[in-house]
């Protein structure tokens, strides 16, 4: 088994039990990414483990949908381009949530 898949088993794990510690350490994360996300079911000892897996998820996605939102609302031609540079990262976080990061498997 290898050490990404230990350590997804006990992040989904740590988060279905009520472990504190492990939602404290996700905060200020983007969270799993999709291909993770996905294939999380199948690391998954109970349903209750990933149930609360997708709501975390979920939680991280609405923050990055409100980001996205504001960073497209900035790109108008009203705005200056320094408006759109307090949300400027979201776009590549946003890429990197679908793709996942270079380098990581």
């Amino acid at each position: 088994m290898s050490k990404e898949t230990i350590a997804t088993m006990s992040m989904v794990e740590a988060l279905a039990s009520g472990d504190d510690r492990m939602r404290e350490a996700m905060a200020p994360s983007d969270g799993l990414c999709l291909p993770h996300l996905r294939r999380a079911p199948e690391l998954t000892r109970d349903e209750r483990a990933f149930e609360v897996l997708l709501s975390v998820s979920r939680e991280k996605l609405a923050c990055l949908s409100e980001d996205l939102g504001e960073f497209i609302r900035t790109c108008d031609y009203r705005f200056a381009p320094a408006d759109r540079e307090v949300k400027k990262g979201c776009v590549r976080r946003a890429l990197a949530w679908f793709a996942g990061e270079r380098g990581v498997r």
